[in-house]
């Protein structure tokens, strides 16, 4: 199968480009992966299934994890130098309605799929069309085929026949190690007893981890001071929805 070469074009079977509004790529970042025992699982299980794509064609695998806990970035470590189409769940109904050129879709956000059925038909696309799949969602997978009027039990019987690589919220260790690089990439410093005292005060989560080191250094630059307990302790106060309790 051809790849795609253009992020915004798709071919047709007649030949004709059609209009796609999907990245080609992961997004670019330049943060350091940091492997823990939250994470390293699921990642060995994403490597090992990527190394397999050559010699066992058409295949699909899902990563599932709390919110926030990190499987947006470990898609990018895995798969940044793998041909794919990447797209959010939102954009499944757009993409099914194309003819999908790439042997590898990844879609993230799961949850945000609207109608599960499309999860449903993706996959089954997928497999017709031999295209190696990755699906990557917030909590477990069976919870992506629920509806308000219950649960689409053809879509639990995809789901559960794929390999799940699971990832667990960060800890305290992992919320201060990347706190620590995350500062130093913004040439801050940070001692190791306040890197302590901040991650053991705020929620297990990157999104509370990414609102606070973005408050802390916009305070510090404003208030032209050095990092310290107290700007510390007024940030951390000014965020209590994101702090523990």
């Amino acid at each position: 199968m051809m790849a795609l070469t253009d992020p915004q074009a798709v071919v047709s079977t007649s030949g004709q480009q059609l209009t796609l509004d999907v990245a080609c790529n992961p997004p670019l970042t330049d943060q350091v992966f940091i492997e823990a025992p939250v994470n390293v699982s699921a990642k060995r299980l994403l490597t090992r299934w990527r190394e397999d794509l050559a010699s066992d064609g058409s295949q699909g695998i899902l990563l599932a994890g709390p919110p926030a806990s990190g499987k947006s970035f470990l898609l990018t470590q895995v798969f940044r130098d793998q041909p794919a189409l990447w797209i959010s769940a939102d954009q499944l109904e757009k993409t099914l309605a194309r003819n999908i050129t790439h042997t590898l879709l990844i879609v993230d956000n799961a949850e945000y799929a609207g109608d599960p059925l499309l999860l449903t038909r993706l996959i089954d696309v997928c497999r017709e069309r031999s295209v190696s799949f990755v699906i990557a969602g917030s909590g477990k997978p069976e919870q992506w085929a629920q509806t308000p009027t219950g649960t689409i039990k053809d879509l639990v019987t995809r789901l559960t026949a794929l390999p799940v690589a699971m990832l667990d919220s960060p800890d305290q260790e992992l919320m201060k190690r990347v706190l620590l690089n995350w500062m130093a990439a913004r040439q801050l410093k940070l001692s190791d007893d306040l890197a302590d005292h901040i991650s053991n005060r705020l929620k297990r989560s990157f999104s509370a981890l990414t609102i606070f080191t973005e408050r802390l250094d916009a305070e510090a630059l404003e208030r032209n001071k050095s990092i310290d307990r107290p700007l510390i302790q007024t940030v951390l106060s000014a965020l209590k929805e994101h702090t523990l309790s």
